[in-house]
C-alpha cells in the first residue's frame, strides 16, 4: 500500500482540481462558466472581496510546502514545491495587478486559441500532477 505522504495530497487533489476547473467544466458547461468567471469570480472593476484571503491561503501553503520538502526528506518533494511557488506569481497579480489579471481571464476567455492553450497546459498540468502523486510520492 502506498504511504499517503503531504506530497501524495496535495499533487492528487491539485491535479485532480486542475482537470475538473478546466478541460471539464469548459467543456460541460462553456459558457456558463465563463459567465461566472467574468461576473464573479474575477469580475471587472474593484478587486473581489475574497481576493485577499484567498492570497493570504496560498501564500501560507506554499510556505508551508515549502517547510515540509525541508522536514520530510521525501525524495522529489522540491517539485511539487518548485510547481507550487508558480502560485506566488497569481497571487501577486490578483493582489497588486488586479486590473491587469481581469484583463488577462476576459481576453483568454474570448479568444477560442488561447483558451485552448489554458485548457490543455492546465490539463497537462493536472496529469503531471496525479502521476507525481502515484508513481513518485
Amino acid at each position: 500500500m502506498m504511504d499517503w505522504t503531504y506530497f501524495r495530497w496535495v499533487a492528487l487533489l491539485w491535479g485532480l482540481l486542475a482537470l475538473l476547473t478546466k478541460p471539464v467544466l469548459f467543456n460541460a458547461f462553456g459558457a456558463q462558466w465563463k459567465a461566472w468567471l467574468q461576473g464573479s469570480a474575477y469580475r471587472a472593476g474593484e478587486r473581489p472581496r475574497w481576493i485577499l484571503p484567498a492570497v493570504v491561503l496560498m501564500l501560507a501553503f506554499v510556505a508551508f510546502t515549502w517547510l515540509r520538502v525541508a522536514q520530510d526528506g521525501v525524495p522529489q518533494a522540491w517539485i511539487l514545491g518548485l510547481l507550487m511557488t508558480g502560485l506566488i506569481v497569481k497571487a501577486a497579480n490578483l493582489l497588486f495587478r488586479y486590473d491587469r489579471f481581469q484583463a488577462f481571464v476576459r481576453e483568454t476567455l474570448n479568444d477560442p486559441a488561447r483558451l485552448r492553450q489554458l485548457n490543455w497546459s492546465v490539463g497537462g498540468l493536472g496529469v503531471v500532477l496525479l502521476a507525481l502523486a502515484f508513481f513518485v510520492y
